[in-house]
């Protein structure tokens, strides 16, 4: 009999996405000053569902359609660039909390 997988709680931070939105574009590096940014969600995915916030990626306007129209969810970035990009920007975050 199979056993259904426990619902994996996602992390939602409200504070991280706004900050989130003042930081540079990840592909054209264009700044929040000249465009809007958007808290693009680079995994999960579906019918009404959303994934992880610490997964989110700062993308400006122009970026961000093209991305959804060309490219899969996950962008241009390999996996591994990805973690990297997605940590760096929680890590940079998390300074500007501590003060760090």
């Amino acid at each position: 009999m199979l056993k259904a997988q426990p619902k994996v709680k996602q992390i939602r931070n409200l504070k991280y996405l706004a900050w989130l939105r003042n930081q540079p574009c990840q592909i054209c590096g264009v700044g929040s000053y000249y465009n809007s940014i958007h808290a693009h969600h680079t995994t999960g995915g579906g019918v009404s569902m959303k994934g992880d916030d610490t997964m989110c990626v700062s993308l400006c306007s122009p970026c961000h359609r093209q991305l959804h129209d060309k490219m899969s969810k996950r962008g241009p970035w390999s996996e591994d660039d990805l973690r990297t990009i997605t940590s760096d920007l929680m890590d940079k975050y998390l300074r500007t909390k501590t003060g760090v």
